[in-house]
């Protein structure tokens, strides 16, 4: 299949995973889309750091356990890549880097010693949403009303994402309530599209 021109920013986003440029602009495009073009290509030049953010979890566990990558590495890399693009996009309203990147090597020790005691998602970066509760974490469900709340208990999901091995690296934005279609709250601010920073993303899972 060719490369087409497009003016339809959708279209140009997967363009850039299918081709790996944006496509050419149609003859009618608009000024936005020729703004959308120039903001996918700055975005792509800004991370080409590494590509291991983009492994899928059974690709990351299965190299975990041959040792052709380290649950250390990855999480490096993670955080790398959100602190390239962080500011712009502002997927995560709280992080927690230095406690990942210990679990990270508690994870490393394990498959190490032995990968078959390693847990279903042991090591594995987890971006968990901020409505979901972890006991002595923020609990602010994105409103200033609750922006010094503290979670008394941990949610089930968490729980089991922490019991299999998962390492919490951050909490991902939401809109107030994690009621709305778009993912923009007052004590958070807007969570951009990272194709094109002009745009919102969906919700109330947007970040």
């Amino acid at each position: 299949m060719a490369a087409i021109a497009t003016t339809n920013p959708l279209v140009a986003a997967l363009h850039v995973v299918r081709w790996g440029a944006p496509p050419p602009l149609a003859a009618t495009a608009a000024t936005t889309t020729s703004t959308t073009a120039t903001a996918i290509a700055a975005h792509r030049r800004r991370v080409t750091m590494t590509d291991l953010h983009y492994l899928t979890a059974a690709d990351a566990l299965a190299k975990f356990r041959s040792r052709e990558l380290s649950p250390v590495e990855l999480m490096e890399a993670t955080i790398a890549r959100a602190e390239a693009i962080e500011p712009d996009v502002n997927a995560f309203c709280f992080t927690y880097y230095d406690r990942a990147l210990e679990q990270a090597k508690a994870a490393e020790a394990v498959y190490a010693r032995n990968p078959d005691d390693a847990r279903p998602l042991e090591g594995l970066p987890v971006g968990l949403k901020d409505e979901v509760e972890i006991e002595g974490e923020p609990a602010t469900m994105a409103s200033m009303a609750f922006k010094d709340e503290l979670a008394t208990e941990t949610t089930p999901v968490a729980e089991r994402i922490l019991d299999a091995g998962g390492i919490i690296h951050a909490r991902t934005t939401t809109p107030e309530f994690s009621c709305a279609g778009y993912t923009h709250s007052t004590i958070y601010g807007v969570t951009r599209n990272p194709w094109n920073l002009h745009y919102a993303v969906g919700g109330s899972s947007g970040g």
